[in-house]
């Protein structure tokens, strides 16, 4: 049942990765956007529905996108990492929980990193938090 498991949720991440990319996302990219006059980076657009698209499919919670995408947004404005990059830890640190035989949807990965990352300093590598949740979660 395992290796069931994890079969799964490689070919889900190779879904999501398909899709990302080709929707024009950076898939793993990560890098931020120019910055605006403002000095701070412009906000992602085209990718957050993508990614939330592609975590709530893998959550086989399609009709609940919305979710998803108000917790990438919170996180926008907190990580340095673009949507697409947060939807890949999201499905690391799931993946990391799994071979502890801890088994969490990607949602409840998602909300951890949200709470992970305190709102009201400037942004962050979420990479880091993703991996300390997994860590938390799955010890």
């Amino acid at each position: 049942m395992p290796n069931l498991l994890r079969r799964r949720r490689v070919a889900a991440a190779a879904a999501v990765l398909a899709v990302l990319a080709g929707c024009g996302g950076s898939a793993g990219g990560g890098q931020a956007k120019p910055a605006t006059a403002t000095g701070r980076p412009s906000p992602p657009t085209t990718e957050e529905p993508v990614a939330a698209l592609a975590l709530a499919a893998m959550d086989d919670r399609s009709g609940n996108v919305g979710e998803y995408r108000g917790l990438l947004a919170e996180l926008a404005p907190r990580c340095q990492e673009l949507p697409n990059r947060i939807a890949d830890l999201v499905v690391d640190a799931q993946q990391r929980m799994a071979d502890h035989a801890r088994v969490e949807s990607m949602i409840t990965v998602l909300r951890a990193i949200v709470d992970a990352v305190p709102p009201g300093f400037p942004p962050t590598e979420c990479a880091a938090a993703a991996v300390a949740v997994a860590n938390r979660l799955a010890p």
